[in-house]
């Protein structure tokens, strides 16, 4: 969707992780024609072919379950091994800290420092 308001006027509950998700994928759009998704046994949201390498992102709005932090760090440890690419990015609302895996670093980032480092 080209516009979260327009999503959310129309939504009683409005599914923030997808909101946070077309964010970035809208600002991924600005910058990357080709922009592509990881599958494996896990998924990962983004996928680009950057001039530094390939670039790896989850976005999660929250990460406070158990269940969704592995989730995401799970798709991402995979693809970054699967891939050879030392570094990922998880965005999410607030958290913010680098989490070592056997693959490499994910780096957890706001969505608006995210926004402000990559404009």
């Amino acid at each position: 969707m080209i516009d979260n308001g327009f999503y959310s006027l129309h939504q009683f509950n409005p599914d923030k992780g997808k909101q946070y998700e077309n964010v970035v994928f809208l600002h991924l759009r600005r910058m990357y024609n080709d922009i592509y998704y990881f599958k494996a046994s896990q998924e990962v949201d983004f996928c680009i072919e950057t001039p530094q390498g390939i670039l790896l992102i989850n976005v999660s709005y929250e990460l406070s379950g158990n269940s969704t932090r592995e989730r995401e760090i799970n798709g991402l440890t995979e693809a970054m091994q699967s891939l050879q690419t030392p570094h990922s990015l998880l965005i999410t609302r607030d958290a913010e800290e680098i989490i070592p895996t056997p693959s490499g670093q994910i780096h957890v980032i706001p969505l608006y420092k995210w926004l402000l480092d990559t404009f």
